[in-house]
């Protein structure tokens, strides 16, 4: 005899019946295996709901349609509707049933273009006040409604025949708990899918609309991956009233709210509760058995039954992943109290993001315990950290491992942890003199020790510790201390997980990072390119912060072949297509191709990316975070490279801004962006205007970041070319000199470190200290070679300068295959810096000019100046000296009229900025005078 079905399985069977047509409904009911008291059930509930309070699922609207038509059957199947004209659309297939409606693919009819839509006709006439009133209400609700989740109305009406339509957006795709299944998705792509569904619930409810039939069939997903919300018809705006008996009929029970079955007040809360089942059904492969049914992980079997919805994972596996988080989030949006529940769509949404983030989930009872495991996961930590803050958190992460553990052993364990970490403050406190308060440095030195040597402490324990100093050293510069930790995590990841596990590709990744920072790219490489094809075919934020790194870690090493953009590229177009990776990480990538661009100099690429970035943050209403200001910051790079002055400027300020937004004290981001912006203007020959910047810059990057931070060292760098073009040589080579010094005392080799030495020797070249200037640009030369590579857009700088030195010397064929060598190098990766530029065409057309080449010296310096002009009109210096170098040329061509007149123009706009070289003036004047040039 065959088993009867539970409660669960009888509304399921119910709903399935709902959507059938009569005659499936009557094949269905008399298959085998069917208990005859389940049968018999089921035929009294259809006929109930066939007959429900004012008769609302009654017949058809295709039997009123026919039954005013003479000498037609009392039942028309909706397919005999196909081939007939709705309005400007005629019905092409039949695409869906249910209860209510019938919906037909249907095309415009006799247009210029072809428009592809969904027609919906409704299963009723309007023949009642109360049909009148949903089909009026829909339409109205519907066309009230713009979200990119929700299928938007396009046209709706009522036949001659009394056939109420509406013609929809059309959705290839299929229905949400198919997708999941036919797309074999795993649980974090489940998750993230269900916040774009659910992201059209939201907006709905923004609007005051309560959809009250949300279910898998409502949410269609597009071949793109897009879910869109359907079928608002018996959707009612809060605040509205007299409708919820009437309704009551209507509802879907398997997602049916406790108080919409009991006909009580209808809020929002009735859709979350929707959403829970449907979380649920995602995550599980079945729906909740009922109010009373326990956490999503106690509902799974060991051989699930086959249905719409696979379960996403095996079961054993499945079970851990839902234990904690996930169970909490779907239980509250399934509290039977609908106070009990998510207050709104958006915090449901906010929590199932957190779990995909890996932060704290807000249904989750408050514990600093649990924050703190969830923080620490993330790895995280603040730069700057002050000790006090990092007490509490080491100290409350002894109370969360002591909560974890289930048996008194491991509870020893944990509160071995907490004595240590207690201990560990103690020790850095008795260090300090009295009234003095202990930093993160002392707290990480001596932290360190302890955690890598305490016997007592179980190594999943000292994983995390170790990762969240780590973190710490890393964010204070503490290099050594970073590379002892990181070393120490690989070999404790390498004896608890396998290749493949999270906390193994994290440990690496930690390790990675601290190599960069030792300047060992290689390292780095090594470590992490076995992992890459394994993170590549994955869709999780671990394996591309990875492949992040490794990028960074190829472009440091300098390979030939740009094989860290390649992988950049290949991250971006797989990330930008992925259904479940968090937009956070996309932004990430995008914005990290980006920076890898304009780090090659390749600035018109980079441009393009890091606008294309920005879009993306605006289009997706993404949190600001500091990632959106070096995202700003590329873009004032790539832009002020390219010349655009106003843009590049632009984006700074607008750095500078947020930067301030988002940090309420001093800050090492605050610093950079203020200093940055002093460097452009000094660039732009603004210095009056950059002078403050340069200061502010300068102090507080020494404050926050020390003497010999690159970022200091950049500073002074700055700071010397504002005072060069204020004409105070003296405090310029000074401030060169101190950096220098720096670099050559801890053997620092950097771009800042090159940067420095090609100032000075740009300095040296106005002295015409031509001998120390040859030394300090070969020098750059070499550390740039030591820090990219030997052939790389950054040493192309390098080489405009040494063309200068060469040219000074008379040495006029070297100089001119320099500047060719330097200007070949910016093109082939994509364009150089626009002042680097015009540096190398200064110098092959002025070299050029001493070999006899005049008019090749022409072409280059007119149009070389023009773009320099635009590109920075106050720098009146290097202006002054290209109009020199083509009057000088027009002058050996003969032509002597231009060349007098070129002459005295240059002449003219010298004589509004005294810094112009006074060699450069004397020599104009005698052009002026009509002295040739030798």
């Amino acid at each position: 005899m065959s088993e009867r079905l539970s409660i669960g399985e009888l509304a399921d069977a119910f709903d399935n019946l709902t959507a059938l047509s009569e005659v499936e409904r009557r094949r269905w009911l008399a298959r085998d295996g069917l208990h005859a008291d389940d049968r018999a059930r089921l035929v009294r509930m259809l006929a109930a709901d066939e007959h429900a309070e004012h008769r609302f699922l009654d017949e058809p609207a295709l039997v009123h349609a026919q039954l005013l038509k003479e000498n037609q059957p009392t039942y028309v199947e909706p397919a005999a509707l196909v081939g007939q004209q709705f309005g400007a659309f005629r019905l092409e297939r039949v695409i869906g049933q249910g209860g209510m409606a019938t919906v037909f693919l249907a095309r415009r009819a006799g247009a210029d273009f072809d428009q592809v839509v969904a027609v919906k006709l409704l299963r009723r006439g309007l023949f009642s006040a109360v049909e009148q009133k949903l089909f009026r209400r829909e339409r109205r609700l519907l066309a009230g409604l713009s979200h990119p989740h929700i299928a938007r109305l396009i046209d709706g009406g009522i036949t001659e025949a009394g056939i109420p339509y509406l013609v929809l957006e059309y959705v290839e795709g299929l229905r949400l708990d198919e997708y999941v299944t036919t797309h074999r998705l795993d649980v974090r792509a489940r998750l993230a899918l269900f916040v774009r569904a659910a992201a059209a619930v939201e907006a709905a409810h923004r609007a005051l609309i309560v959809h009250r039939d949300i279910k898998p069939s409502n949410i269609l997903v597009g071949n793109d991956g897009t879910p869109k919300l359907l079928d608002f018809g018996v959707a009612k705006l809060l605040g509205e009233d007299g409708d919820n008996h009437t309704l009551t009929a209507a509802l879907t029970p398997s997602y049916a709210a406790p108080e919409q079955i009991g006909r009580g007040p209808i809020t929002t809360a009735a859709d979350i509760y929707a959403l829970g089942i449907v979380l649920h059904e995602l995550l599980t492969g079945s729906r909740p058995t009922g109010p009373d049914a326990g956490p999503p992980s106690t509902s799974i079997a060991a051989s699930p039954q086959q249905g719409r919805v696979s379960p996403p994972a095996d079961a054993a596996l499945l079970r851990r992943t839902l234990r904690g988080d996930l169970d909490t989030i779907v239980q509250r949006a399934l509290h039977v109290r609908p106070e009990q529940r998510y207050p709104s769509a958006a915090a449901l949404i906010e929590d199932v993001q957190r779990y995909l983030d890996g932060r704290p989930v807000l249904a989750h009872p408050p514990s600093r315990g649990y924050v703190l495991r969830k923080f620490l996961r993330r790895n995280r930590l603040a730069a700057g950290l002050g000790g006090a803050m990092l007490l509490a958190l080491l100290a409350s992460l002894g109370g969360a491992l002591w909560q974890a553990r289930a048996t008194r052993a491991e509870a020893m364990r944990a509160n071995s942890v907490r004595d240590l970490l207690i201990d560990v403050f103690k020790t850095a406190e008795q260090r300090q003199p009295e009234g003095s308060r202990v930093t993160p440095e002392d707290v990480v030195d001596i932290g360190m020790r302890r955690v890598l040597n305490d016997p007592t402490l179980p190594d999943e324990s000292r994983l995390e510790l170790v990762g969240a100093l780590a973190a710490v050293a890393s964010s204070m510069g503490a290099y050594p201390q970073m590379d002892a930790l990181t070393r120490a995590a690989t070999e404790i990841a390498d004896r608890l997980y396998v290749e493949g596990d999270e906390p193994y590709t994290t440990a690496r990744r930690w390790r990675a990072e601290a190599l960069l920072h030792l300047e060992r790219p290689a390292e780095a490489v090594a470590l992490l390119q076995p992992m890459r094809d394994r993170l590549a075919a994955s869709d999780s934020r671990v394996a591309y912060e990875t492949l992040m790194v490794l990028s960074t870690a190829l472009d440091r090493l300098g390979e030939e072949g740009d094989e860290s953009l390649q992988l950049v590229r290949s991250m971006r177009e797989r990330a930008l297509s992925s259904t479940s990776l968090p937009r956070e990480v996309v932004l990430q990538v995008l914005i990290n191709e980006s920076d890898q661009l304009a780090a090659k100099h390749r600035f018109k690429e980079a441009l393009e990316r890091g606008e294309a970035a920005e879009k993306y943050w605006r289009d997706h209403e993404l949190p600001l975070d500091s990632e959106i200001l070096w995202l700003y910051e590329g873009i004032g790079n790539a832009a002020s490279s390219l010349g655009d002055a106003a843009r590049g400027e632009a984006a700074y300020r607008r750095a500078i801004a947020l930067s301030e937004r988002i940090h309420d004290r001093p800050h090492r981001e605050t610093a950079w962006f203020v200093g940055l912006l002093g460097s452009y203007l000094v660039s732009l020959g603004r210095a009056d205007e950059a002078e403050p910047y340069v200061l502010r810059g300068l102090a507080m990057r020494r404050q926050l970041s020390g003497e010999t931070a690159p970022e200091t060292l950049f500073a002074l760098g700055a700071l010397s070319r504002l005072r060069a073009i204020q004409g105070r040589h003296a405090e310029a080579i000074a401030a060169l000199d101190e950096g220098i010094d720096a670099c050559r005392r801890q053997a620092i080799d950097s771009e800042a470190c090159v940067r420095l030495l090609q100032t000075r020797a740009r300095l040296q070249l106005q002295t015409s200290d031509i001998a120390a200037a040859k030394v300090d640009i070969e020098a750059a030369i070499a550390m740039q070679k030591r820090v990219s590579g030997e052939e790389s857009a950054m040493i192309a700088s390098q080489y405009a300068y040494l063309a200068e030195v060469e040219r000074r010397e008379g040495r006029y064929a070297d100089s001119v295959a320099t500047a060719d060598r330097a200007l070949a190098l910016m093109k082939r990766f994509g364009g150089g810096h626009w002042a680097d530029v015009a540096v190398a065409r200064l110098q092959r057309a002025w070299s050029n000019l001493q070999l006899g080449h005049a008019q090749a010296a022409l072409d280059e310096i007119e149009d070389a100046e023009r773009g320099f002009s635009e590109a920075s009109p106050q720098n009146v210096k290097m202006r002054v000296t290209m109009k020199h170098v083509a009057a000088s040329a027009l002058a050996q061509l003969g032509r002597g009229d231009e060349s007098l007149r070129a002459a005295a123009a240059a002449l003219q706009l010298a004589g509004s900025d005294a810094k112009a070289e006074p060699e450069v003036v004397a020599a104009l004047k005698r052009l002026a005078a009509g002295k040739a040039e030798n």
